[in-house]
């Protein structure tokens, strides 16, 4: 695999989170831990609220 490290510093956690989702599936937190559990919440919440949404559709394909 290629990679490359890039080491930032934000002003604060919003402006990380929103320079890391514009990344997508390219990024990934590696440290501090505390980060990297807080990216993996925030990616396993919108999956979940992802499959809900998708489910709904499934079950009423005229809502929109």
């Amino acid at each position: 695999e290629n990679y490359v490290d890039i080491e930032t510093e934000a002003d604060s956690l919003f402006w990380f989170r929103q320079r890391f989702l514009k990344y997508g599936s390219n990024a990934q937190v590696l440290d501090p831990p505390w980060l990297v559990e807080y990216f993996r919440k925030e990616a396993e919440q919108s999956y979940q609220r992802y499959q809900k949404l998708l489910e709904t559709l499934c079950r009423e394909p005229n809502l929109f």
